[in-house]
């Protein structure tokens, strides 16, 4: 009887309850349930976690439930190094056929892929996506079949397969389309899927398509009121004037937008000034922008960027021409440098260019491509090599310098606020509910975020409004008129919020996650969504501000 008294009175105490470390025993008594919400609230990588997730493993042993083992598995890799982690996720793996719940297989290899991305193996990376993928298909979980066809995308673009690329997005864009009501963060999964087509349309120079989805791109960022994607897309679509020729309009947007979100931004548009200035004729500002470019490349250590090489050789030639003999050693060195990088990095992308990782909604239009790419690497297979690499590692270095430093010393000196609205009277009066519902639903909303209700990863605009005794229109209309935002903004950006500024005060956390399980700590099921929200939020990718607050703890 004293065991099933435990039972009962830990699985009704609260979270704090839970804060406190129990023994193997007393998890071990816990529910699996339980064992879940203690889970999502750990510092993983320490001892009690690894205790927590071994008890969960036991105990779903001793049940004999494959689900729950397949689970407590993949949720294992939390806090580990590469190498356990990949034996936990294989451990999942190899029993997740076994698992009743339709969506965990794609679940399993898709936190796989994840594992290796971050790894620097993409060619396996690419792999467990395209197998999260089929089953996802099988699943009709449309939302991780979009967030796969995202991921291989990316990769894909990476090293040189632009034209595959912007067929998994188009297919990513048909999903969307078609499935719209099912797929949650509906909004932002469209627009990181229309920056990324308009992106490599222009890599490849076909300016109409990137015109036309960076258009598209341009009105739902501006319909989000995302102004960190909406500047963006301005710069990309200065970018597109310039290849047609259009230089004043491109050079006007530039100078507009001329800062970006980083100095790695910023030198990218700096020399779409200089090559403006260039083809108007006037060399001398052309020179004074790229020195400008040198500089910025100086202070970050000269990681690579977007056509750097051309920027270097139009440097030393006018160095040479002014017989100035110091700056024509310095970037004559610059060259030798980036050369070396590119050379190292050539073995490594070569066998990702050669391998094939395509779906099979992509067999119709495979051959028509194959031929394509076949007949230029008959005649050019060289320049295609050096255009690919180039378009890697400029796109690689682009992320990972792409924000200020201004803007990081900003976010770490002061908390980062939720959203906040003040509604009009008119609005109240327009949602048409009884004030005292709108009073009460807002009352309970309150309390649902004090307890930080977000970060249950399963939340959605149905079970809140059950948990908050009302139904979804009226939640929904509530949320829109005092919240300003749409439900799934609003969840996202209470969950980022809480993410920026837990990591902050726990940066430890970061040295024992990757970015996959850091965003599933914080209720975000996709990477390109998390990424996305903290680069919103705070205008620095999670990278950029991880390293920085690496830096702050040292």
């Amino acid at each position: 009887m004293r065991p099933y008294l435990v039972f009962l009175l830990l699985s009704m105490m609260t979270i704090p309850v839970f804060s406190q470390e129990l023994n193997k025993d007393q998890l071990l008594q816990l529910s699996f349930d339980s064992l879940d919400r203690i889970e999502n609230k750990l510092e993983y990588g320490t001892l009690y976690s690894k205790k927590v997730f071994d008890a969960h493993i036991l105990k779903a042993k001793y049940a004999k439930d494959t689900g729950q083992l397949a689970e407590a598995y993949r949720k294992r890799v939390w806090g580990e190094d590469f190498a356990m982690a990949i034996k936990y996720v294989d451990s999942a793996i190899a029993i997740s056929t076994g698992v009743h719940e339709k969506r965990f297989p794609s679940k399993v290899h898709y936190t796989k892929g994840g594992l290796l991305y971050e790894a620097d193996r993409p060619d396996e990376a690419v792999r467990e996506f395209v197998t999260a993928y089929e089953f996802a298909k099988k699943a009709s979980d449309y939302e991780r079949i979009v967030d796969c066809f995202n991921a291989i995308a990316i990769i894909k673009g990476e090293y040189g397969h632009q034209e595959r690329a912007i067929s998994l997005l188009r297919l990513s864009l048909d999903y969307l389309n078609t499935y719209e009501e099912k797929i949650d963060n509906y909004d932002l999964t469209k627009l990181i899927t229309l920056d990324n087509i308009a992106r490599c349309y222009l890599q490849i120079k076909k300016i109409d398509s990137s015109r036309h989805y960076a258009q598209q791109g341009l009105d739902l960022s501006s319909q989000m009121k995302d102004l960190d994607t909406y500047r963006s897309l301005s710069a990309l679509y200065a970018q597109i004037n310039y290849y047609d020729g259009n230089y004043i309009k491109s050079r006007d947007t530039l100078l507009k937008y001329v800062k970006g979100t980083g100095d790695l931004s910023h030198a990218d548009r700096l020399f779409y000034l200089g090559m403006i200035e260039g083809k108007i004729g006037n060399s001398a500002k052309k020179r004074r922008y790229f020195k400008r470019i040198d500089s910025l490349l100086n202070k970050n250590g000269y990681p690579l960027m977007d056509n750097v090489k051309e920027i270097f050789q139009f440097l030393l030639k006018e160095a040479i021409s002014k017989d100035e003999e110091p700056m024509v050693k310095n970037y004559a060195d610059r060259l030798v440098y980036y050369d070396s990088i590119l050379t190292t990095a050539e073995k490594e992308i070569r066998s990702i260019l050669w391998t094939e990782f395509d779906l099979p909604e992509q067999e119709a239009s495979k051959k028509v491509l194959s031929d394509e790419i076949q007949k230029k690497e008959g005649t050019i297979r060289n320049y295609i090599l050096l255009s690919v690499l180039l378009i890697f590692l400029l796109a690689l270095y682009f992320i990972k310098y792409s924000r200020t430093q201004k803007k990081l010393r900003e976010i770490m000196h002061q908390d980062v606020e939720p959203l906040k609205r003040y509604p009009k009277k008119d609005d109240i009066a327009q949602m048409d509910i009884d004030p005292e519902v709108v009073q009460s639903t807002l009352k309970a909303l309150d309390k649902w975020e004090t307890d930080l209700g977000y970060l249950e990863q399963k939340t959605s605009q149905n079970s809140l409004a059950s948990d908050l005794n009302t139904n979804t229109s009226y939640l929904s209309k509530i949320i829109n008129t005092y919240k300003g935002q749409t439900f799934s903004n609003y969840l996202k950006d209470l969950r980022v919020t809480y993410a920026i500024n837990h990591l902050k005060e726990n940066p430890q956390i970061i040295d024992t996650h990757s970015t996959i399980q850091i965003a599933e700590m914080f209720g975000f099921s996709s990477l390109d969504v998390f990424a996305r929200a903290i680069k919103s939020k705070i205008g620095v990718t999670p990278a950029v501000y991880f390293r920085k607050l690496k830096k702050s703890n040292l």
